[in-house]
Formats: C-alpha cells, structure tokens, sequence
C-alpha cells in the first residue's frame, strides 16, 4: 500500500497466513511447556479463540410457613457481634501480591501471536498482581442519608423495567397497596396464582419472567424475617429483569445460591437489595442496613484477597461482580471524573483474579477446558465490564494483549452461545478485547499492514456472524431475522428469542462501526461506515423499552453508539425515542439515567472534534485522522469514564 512499508515480519506472517494449513498442536515431552494448539477443522487458525419509617416490618407482605432465627439491629449496635461500621472487629489486612499458578506459554509473544494462537496456560513461570480492595474508600457511608432517591414506586401496575415486581405484590405494613401520584394502566388480577410471597396474575406478562421461590427460603442460610425478605426482593425483583435467558441467568442460577457459602456473596448481596428497595421505601434503618452489609462486605473482600483461597476463588469473583453493580446503580456516589471508576478497578481486579484461577493450565487443549457454571458466568460478568469500557478510554496495550482468553473455553459451539450475563456470546465478547487491541497496536505502529491484514479479517467474520441461544438456533442472515422480528409490531408478536437474537446482532453491527471508525479511521460519512449504522439502527428500532421483553440484556453499549456517531438524522432520533422511553417508563435505578445527559453534552461539541474528512479513505490507515481518539479524549475530560453495562 502507498506509503506503508512491508517488514520481513509482516510478510512472513502474510505468508503463513495465506499458505499454512490447520497447524498441528506441538507435542509436549516431559517436563516441557506447551507453546501452542490448534484445532484440526477449526477457523481459528487465523484469529485466536483466542424505605416510609421503618418499624421492623417490611413494606410488603409476603406468605411464610416458617419461622427464622432473630437477630437485633438498633441503634448502630451490630449483628451477631459484628459491630457496626468503624469497629476493628474485621480488620484491614494490608494486601499482598498475588501469584498466578499459570502463565502463558510464550515468555515474550509477538503481536501475532497474541491474536492468532490462544496460548495454553502453564506452570513454568508465574505473573505477580498487585491486589487493592477497590470499594474501601466508599465503604464508611455507602449510601448516605443526603442522598434523594430518583424513582417513583407504581405498585398497581408493578414495575416492569430492569427491575420485575407483579402488580399487587407491593402492601405497607398494614397491608394497604401503598398509591403514589405515578401510575400505568393496571393489570388483571383476576385467576392469580399465588407463588411464595408474590401474588401474580395469569394475565400478567410478568409473571413468566419472575421465579419461584423455595418455600423455606432462609432457613437454611440462617437470616432474619428482614434479610430473607431482601433475598426474595433481590430474586424476583432483580434476578427477574436481569437477561431473558433463565438457563444463564447469572445473578440468579450461579450468584445467589453462593449465599449459603459465602458471607462475602451474602453482605454484598444485602446491600444490593437494600439500595433497592431503600429508593421505593425511604427508611433510616434500612439505610443504615444497607451500609452495614456493604461495610461488612468490603472488609471481607480485603480479608479474602489478603488469604486466597483457590476453593472460594468463583464467591470473591462473584462478589465483585455484585460491587460492580452497586458502583453501576447508585451513580451518585461515584468517584470523581478525574479518577478510575469503582467499577471498572473492580472488573480489572475480578479479570486478573481469573487469570490466576484459570483452569486450562491442566489442559493439552483449552477445548476440552471443563469448568462449571459459575466460572462461566463470573468470566461474563467480569469481562462485559472491563471490555465494554474500551471502546470510549485511551488505547493501552497491556490492558488487551492475551487478555480474557478464559473466555473461549470449551468447544467452538459453545463460544458462539448468547449468555444472559451479557447478551451476546463470549466469542464475539472476545472479538471486542481483539478489536481494541488491534487499534492500540495501529497506534503504535502505524506503517504495520499486518494490523490492516487482521482487522480485515475480522470483518469478514463479522459477516453472518452466526450466534445461537437456549430459545434458538439464531437466523441465517441478518436480513431473515429483520424479517422476522418487524418493527412497531405489538410486544405480543415478538418473542424472548427473536428479542435475544436481535440484541446479538446489534453487538455484531456495533463492532464493525468500531472497527472501521477507530481502527480504520473512516469518517462518519464514510458508505462502509453508513451501512453499519443502518444495520445497528434497525436492530435498536426493534428493541423494546419496557415491558416482559425488556431487560439488562438490551445492548446499551450500542444504542449509545448509535447515538454517538450519528451523522443522519433518524440514526439519533432512533437513539433518542429509546433513551426517552426507557427513563420515562424504568422506574429503577439504572447505568441509563446518568448516561442520557452525558450523551447530549457530548453532542454539542462532538462535530468539531471529530472533523470528518472525505479525502481521509484515500490515505494510508496509519496516515488517516485519529478522530475517535481525540473524541475519547474529550469524553474523559468532560465526562468521566462512561459506564455502558
């Protein structure tokens, strides 16, 4: 290409790339790290796999059979003799280095070897990390009582967003329906079926979307009256509106039964749940319990990553997830601009916390990697966090290179399985991280055609990006499912998997408008870069903004990018009708409320930092205006890291 130079190297690896067949995996002799793998048959050749006043009782009512232990809160006196927060009873452990039991096998790996080879992991050397409890500073007074709440409860027709609750679930402690000013058309009560502690109606749509409870919930755990009504608020109410897919819904199948193990899972848990129903029933005493779990919580995470404990690595990673959340929700109480947010130290943290837990080191072949279901769904959580962060923060290597590889464990079908932590499928996760690296090595050497060589390749496999759930196979095209799942059509011709599906496909649309703005350097204006926005745009159209349908599961990160690049005209009105509605009808806490003004403050500069230029295509990539970087040094500056999860 005019004006790139081809290195040795880069032809070298053309070469290979363009000629090689599937490479054979190196035998191991004795005592001998392995240095790479391949699949026979596999395409990873190329590309590497690689609270009202509060009395005791609580706002509503629920049915229980059975009676729980007591346990006495008052007046800042403590549980259990636990004493409340600024007691030396859990003490502060100073925090070490951890070591990684594996390393890759490449002591120094080049660049291509990075994207095309998912290194097996070994014992031969290990990694030093730096550990720090990042939720300390925020632990004294979590949620204080300055602090107004932003929601207005609407217990007559339920509440229908990120969080689920059935009409008529909500009592006072009288056992009046408590009214507020804020109201939605009312369910049908008629025919209910009473779950345990949920009234619902047949006629509800929530009602197939919330879960069953046990029926002694509790009991076991060793929790107050109080405490177990938060679990089940945290079950039905939060677990319900987190993914449609119930199969891999993280926060309720592999988080919350870590509960009956883990005081660590169960504080933060509490906490959660407090902070929750804390915005709908303002109370001091809730308030106060809602700090003394989180206070509780984070001076257990300090003691747990000061004593690593292999058998209790998937409960600390888990309770990261669930201080990520309360960092997410409660975005007042975020740090300042200037300063790396809570939330995404913690996922870094919870990702290096992987790292040295992954099991592939006692493997020949990460395919046949067996982990369990909460290694799974803490590698999702963790990793959405952390690399849905990248696209809108400076470039840094060291933060992409052989980064998530735990990701693709296991078979190549299973990487292309939609996750409902996440709302897409660990493969195209990781295709994410590799994006992003790719523009952070462009960046550093701008002459590589190998890095355009790559990224090209990419996009080709973008191309039908076939992705499958446990509601479905997925669709052969993008056209077939636009087909399918028409827009404007009533909630009730749409179903959870056509919904799925949809989502997917607006992450697939979003990383090609990624890859051709940041890697490429194409203007906004640019035809390949247009076509991606309509193909993003008609996956959002269809996405729904309340109701049974609507769920942590929608792609945030790309209807923000709709938003953000916008050039024509219904691409931003598309953004706006979503965001619009969302915060009109959520009633709940969410990531969406602060990122709605953020992104119309960005549009009244962004088309000056962005300088589109129509003669940029015929340049050189590494020539072309690095636009997207001085836009992501804008937001910084003036907005802070964005939380897009």
């Amino acid at each position: 290409m005019p004006g790139n130079s081809l290195s040795a190297l880069d032809l070298l690896w053309l070469m290979a790339s363009l000629t090689a067949g599937p490479r054979k995996r190196l035998k191991q002799s004795h005592g001998e790290p392995l240095h790479s793998y391949d699949r026979t048959g596999d395409d990873t050749s190329l590309i590497g796999e690689q609270d009202n006043d509060w009395s005791g009782g609580f706002p509503w009512t629920y049915e229980s059979n059975t009676s729980f232990n007591s346990q006495t809160w008052s007046n800042g006196e403590g549980f259990n003799g636990i004493s409340s927060p600024g007691s030396a009873l859990i003490p502060e452990v100073a925090s070490p280095s951890w070591s990684s039991p594996c390393q890759y096998a490449y002591s120094s790996p080049t660049f291509d070897q990075q994207l095309f080879v998912k290194s097996v992991m070994t014992e031969a050397s290990r990694l030093q990390h730096s550990v720090r409890n990042p939720f300390l500073d925020n632990s004294d007074n979590h949620l204080p009582a300055e602090l107004s709440t932003t929601t207005t409860l609407t217990p007559k027709a339920g509440i229908n967003s990120y969080i689920k609750l059935p009409a008529g679930s909500i009592k006072s402690r009288d056992g009046d329906t408590v009214e507020t000013t804020r109201s939605t058309p009312a369910l049908s009560h008629e025919n209910r079926i009473r779950y345990t502690g949920i009234a619902l109606s047949k006629t509800s749509p929530i009602a197939s979307v919330v879960y069953r409870l046990p029926k002694y919930l509790g009991q076991a755990w060793n929790m107050d009256s109080v405490e177990v009504k938060l679990m089940q608020f945290y079950i039905i109410g939060f677990c319900s509106g987190r993914t449609l897919l119930i199969r891999t819904n993280s926060w309720q199948k592999d988080v919350a039964p870590m509960v009956s193990d883990s005081e660590l899972v169960r504080s933060t848990l509490l906490a959660l749940a407090c902070t929750y129903v804390h915005e709908y029933f303002p109370s001091e005493k809730l308030r106060r319990r809602a700090n003394y779990y989180y206070w509780k919580g984070t001076k257990l995470l300090g003691r747990a990553l000061a004593n690593p404990d292999a058998d209790k690595a998937d409960c600390v990673v888990s309770a990261i997830a669930v201080f990520n959340m309360h960092d997410v929700v409660l975005h007042e109480r975020r740090r300042p601009k200037s300063q790396t947010p809570r939330w995404l130290e913690g996922a870094l943290l919870g990702s290096d916390l992987l790292d040295n837990s992954d099991p592939a080191c006692r493997y020949n072949n990460p395919s046949n990697v067996q982990v369990n279901a909460a290694w799974v769904s803490n590698a999702t959580l963790i990793a959405r966090a952390a690399i849905f962060a990248q696209p809108l923060t400076g470039l840094d290597e060291s933060k992409t290179a052989n980064k998530f590889l735990w990701l693709l464990h296991g078979d190549k079908h299973e990487e292309r399985r939609i996750h409902g932590a996440s709302g897409l499928s660990p493969k195209l996760l990781h295709m994410w991280n590799q994006a992003t690296h790719l523009c952070a090595r462009l960046e550093k050497d701008p002459t590589s055609i190998s890095h355009q060589f790559i990224a090209k390749t990419l996009l080709d496999r973008l191309e039908n990006f076939h992705q499958w759930s446990e509601l479905s196979e997925g669709h052969a095209s993008l056209s077939a499912l636009l087909e399918a799942c028409p827009v404007g059509s009533a909630s009730t011709d749409n179903s959870a998997a056509r919904i799925t599906d949809i989502g997917a496909q607006a992450w697939v649309a979003a990383l090609k408008v990624y890859l051709h703005c940041r890697f490429y350097r194409l203007p906004r204006h640019n035809m390949h870069v247009l076509l991606a926005m309509s193909q993003l745009q008609q996956c959002v159209e269809r996405m729904p903004t309340t109701g049974t349908l609507f769920t942590a599961q929608i792609p945030l990160l790309p209807i923000f990018m709709l938003g953000l690049l916008s050039v024509e005209p219904g691409h931003r009105q598309t953004a706006t009708r979503w965001f619009e509605n969302v915060l009109e009808t959520s009633n709940c806490r969410s990531s969406v409320i602060p990122l709605w003004p953020a992104l119309r403050r960005i549009w009244s500069w962004i088309d000056k930092v962005a300088g589109d230029s129509a003669g940029d295509a015929a340049r050189p990539v590494g020539d072309r205006n690095a636009w997207w970087e001085r836009m992501v040094k804008e937001v910084e500056d003036t907005e802070g890291t964005l939380c897009l999860i």
